[in-house]
């Protein structure tokens, strides 16, 4: 075990060999250990081997929850900047919903469904994990005993995996779609008439699935990871609302004020193909003016707050697939300028253009006009914010949440002049598919 008096806000920490279950093991340890489960987990994979890189698990932390849009990131950096006044490691898990989120999803007597604007979690107890390094550390920070880090390594080591059971389920949630297909087409036909007086290259609308039926957030979360493991997986439970999902929509990665950003466009169905044989996806024009309008927004987004010379593709029109469905990514680096740090960053990408369209203000507009269902948490941000600056934040994409008002999943899809609006509603529905074949009901 390691203590360090060298913070203003003491810490100890202590190592551990990962189990043989791994995080999944964990995870269920810490459900046993208490009912209430981990408070998040934020895990990054690789997109091409989906061999796990980086892991942050709250044991325990210290909450706050706003329900005001307007100082979502201000409040951020104030949290942020009071830990690293007080000298603490670890930092801040945030939960930041899309601009005016909040969302009453059940409006049926005694059913309160309503979704916080944004939920800022101090580290107490957590664990991190190391992958490539092969290193496990459980982190204790501020006061108290200091042999708590040791006591959870020791649970942490000894975990053991328990099955899974991956069958759909999603009959038993009864879900419904929230938007009908005739109103999301006439979405997509008031955009195309008005593209090119809005000077909007394309927007992103969407669809929302609903269920009466509360899930368990936990199962649902190991169920999901283990059918579609994507680049940044998280988990955030608080009483009366929790949220998981599995995107492959990054954010930004920040370390050493060095910038890694993605973005995609594109969505393609990819068949299973007999013998083994590889499907070629060669991208249509439709597919590549989807993707034209995302990487633009991503190179504008970043412009402003990096320093002159350094921003740059570092990858383009790159094909992955998630679960069944081929995307067209773009990465860009650059490097923070000097009068901007790592919330700047995450603030300048957020709701991400693959989320939203591009030009952003026009299309966020578009969409509140358009929507007639508000988003609340999908176009949101979720990541880890380290007192060190590093930081590790993506889209709430691929995503559902559950509240006392039952359960819910939203997704869109990116409308360009040349769309069909039935096939984008199809399009939508679909990239829901992982999340409701892996939810599970909650018992009572």
């Amino acid at each position: 075990m390691k203590t360090s008096d060298s913070h203003e806000l003491a810490s100890s920490e202590a190592s551990f060999r990962l189990p043989a279950g791994g995080v999944d093991a964990i995870i269920t340890a810490l459900t046993t250990e208490n009912s209430a489960g981990p408070a998040f987990v934020y895990e990054r994979v690789d997109p091409f081997t989906r061999e796990p890189l980086t892991t942050w698990i709250g044991i325990r932390v210290d909450e706050r929850r706003l329900n005001n849009d307007a100082e979502q990131f201000s409040e951020l950096r104030r949290e942020l900047d009071g830990l690293k006044v007080e000298g603490a490691p670890g930092g801040v898990f945030a939960f930041i919903a899309h601009p005016a989120g909040r969302d009453e999803s059940d409006s049926s007597p005694g059913a309160r469904s309503e979704t916080p604007s944004a939920v800022f979690l101090r580290l107490v107890d957590y664990i991190y994990i190391d992958h490539v390094a092969g290193s496990a550390r459980v982190i204790h920070v501020g006061s108290g005993d200091p042999a708590i880090p040791a006591k959870w390594a020791e649970m942490c080591e000894s975990a053991k995996g328990q099955p899974l059971d991956l069958s759909p389920q999603e009959a038993q949630f009864e879900w419904a779609a929230a938007i009908s297909e005739e109103e999301f087409a006439n979405g997509v036909t008031s955009f195309q008439e008005r593209a090119s007086e809005l000077g909007l290259g394309g927007v992103v609308l969407s669809v929302r699935m609903s269920s009466r039926h509360v899930s368990d957030a936990i199962m649902s979360y190991r169920v999901l990871r283990a059918i579609n493991p994507s680049t940044c997986m998280f988990l955030l439970q608080r009483p009366g609302f929790a949220l998981w999902g599995s995107t492959s929509l990054s954010l930004a990665e920040i370390h050493n004020r060095r910038i890694v950003a993605e973005t995609d466009g594109a969505t393609h169905p990819i068949p299973d193909m007999p013998n083994g044989d590889e499907y070629v996806w060669n991208p249509t024009a439709k597919e590549i003016s989807e993707y034209d309008v995302v990487a633009e927004a991503l190179w504008e987004d970043l412009a402003p707050i990096s320093m002159p010379g350094t921003q740059r593709f570092t990858r383009e029109l790159e094909q992955r697939i998630f679960f069944g469905l081929g995307h067209l990514f773009a990465e860009m680096r650059s490097v923070i300028a000097d009068e901007h740090d790592e919330i700047s960053v995450v603030e300048a990408l957020a709701p991400h253009g693959a989320a939203v369209g591009h030009p952003r203000p026009a299309a966020l507009a578009l969409i509140s006009e358009l929507e007639v269902v508000p988003r609340g948490p999908f176009a949101g941000v979720v990541g880890m914010f380290g007192t060190d600056g590093v930081t590790d934040a993506c889209s709430v994409t691929r995503s559902m949440w559950t509240t006392l008002g039952g359960s819910f999943v939203h997704a869109g899809a990116k409308v360009v002049p040349a769309s069909v609006a039935r096939e984008e509603y199809d399009e939508s529905v679909l990239k829901t598919l992982a999340l409701r074949q892996s939810a599970r009901p909650l018992k009572m």
